[in-house]
């Protein structure tokens, strides 16, 4: 999806990650990994804070935030 984003001419990608259940390991693996795609494709990612999803309240998303500094 990154490459095909770029392809047209995309700026961004807005994602709305994975579920909720997943271990924060998991999670920051994740979202580093989508960041990666994205970063080498060069398109920005805008993780949407969304019910269902890994930011979907305020406590993880937080606790992501630290450990991911570009998540900011």
């Amino acid at each position: 999806a990154a490459q095909r984003a770029r392809q047209l001419g995309a700026l961004f990608i807005n994602a709305h990650a994975a579920h909720p259940h997943l271990q924060e390991d998991e999670a920051v693996a994740l979202i580093n990994g989508l960041y990666d795609v994205a970063e080498a494709e060069g398109v920005k990612l805008l993780l949407e804070t969304h019910r269902g999803r890994i930011t979907q309240d305020l406590w993880r998303t937080v606790r992501l935030a630290e450990r991911i500094p570009r998540l900011r």
